[in-house]
């Protein structure tokens, strides 16, 4: 889809007494300079449960309002989902942008020139290459050790193992996704999913998230 091009990462990592805000993306109209028009996500801290709130309250009055008016938003999810169920959530919307933390990393956001299952599915293997690799380097040292060192490096070598286990395609990884042509009905009959905890919306409503900075929220693993 042509906007993701339009797309431009600004990494951060916040962290919340309550809600934690992930990954940062701002989407752009073009590459003269950052021209943000506003932010859709919580400030990290203890009013996010606040704007989580009033956001969810703004879109249904919104959309009772217009339900058919062209909008776009910012889709937090109450629990990491899979690439195929994140899919499914925003069918027959345009998604721009998909938020994701791989078990034992960090969050990241990918910009979407793919689907979000190729997508995934392309960072997947460019992590679990990079763990095989220090797998095979720990098996190496394995052979010329012996002693105290030799079981640490047995720790190392299983922690590895065990991490490359989880770094599959089909992961639950998927906290958020930025979703664009669309209207605010749907948007608000998609917060209405119990996969969702907040469909985020520009105040006015807006077609498209150019110049807006998406600070989605990441939710628990054990949620």
């Amino acid at each position: 889809m042509n906007r993701t091009a339009q797309l431009r990462l600004l990494a951060l990592l916040a962290v919340a007494i309550g809600l934690v805000a992930g990954s940062v993306v701002t989407q752009r109209a073009d590459d003269s300079g950052i021209e943000i028009r506003g932010r859709l996500g919580p400030t990290a801290g203890p009013n996010s449960l606040g704007h989580v709130r009033s956001q969810h309250a703004y879109l249904e009055r919104a959309a009772r309002a217009a339900p058919g008016r062209p909008a776009a938003g910012l889709v937090s999810m109450s629990r990491f989902v899979d690439a195929g169920e994140a899919t499914s959530l925003v069918e027959g919307m345009d998604a721009t942008a998909v938020f994701v933390q791989f078990p034992d990393n960090a969050p990241e956001v990918f910009l979407l020139t793919k689907s979000i299952s190729e997508t995934i599915a392309t960072r997947a293997k460019e992590l679990g290459d990079a763990v095989r690799a220090e797998i095979v380097s720990l098996e190496a040292q394995l052979r010329d050790t012996q002693g105290p060192q030799r079981e640490l490096l047995e720790g190392s070598l299983s922690k590895r193992r065990e991490a490359l286990n989880v770094l599959a395609p089909d992961c639950a990884c998927v906290y958020a996704i930025g979703v664009e042509g669309t209207t605010l009905g749907a948007l608000a009959r998609l917060q209405g999913h119990s996969d969702v905890l907040l469909v985020d919306v520009p105040q006015p409503a807006v077609p498209d998230l150019k110049g807006w900075e998406l600070n989605p929220i990441l939710p628990s693993r054990d949620s």
